[in-house]
């Protein structure tokens, strides 16, 4: 059995492949990874870990979290609630 601390999400990919490698122990990325996109794992290991193949566009860049004001925030939550509304 493996402890959070081992438990490890790798990304690997270079500049001259279109491709990136994901190996994931994390149950909520591999069910992200096959049922959401329908990425087939290529490889798993015996402790639950899966690698994956994805296309490097597919990969979002970290993006930095955004400062909202109190009045940026209620805007926001109005226009949500009232799309949910008109559905």
């Amino acid at each position: 059995m493996l402890t959070n601390t081992e438990k490890e999400t790798i990304i690997i990919f270079n500049e001259a492949d279109k491709m990136a490698e994901v190996f994931t122990y994390n149950k909520r990325w591999q069910t992200h990874f096959e049922k959401s996109l329908g990425i087939k794992p290529k490889d798993s290991n015996s402790h639950g870990g899966k690698f994956y193949d994805i296309d490097k566009k597919r990969m979002p860049l970290p993006r930095r979290p955004r400062n909202l004001s109190p009045k940026q925030r209620k805007a926001i939550a109005d226009r949500l609630s009232k799309s949910r509304l008109s559905r």
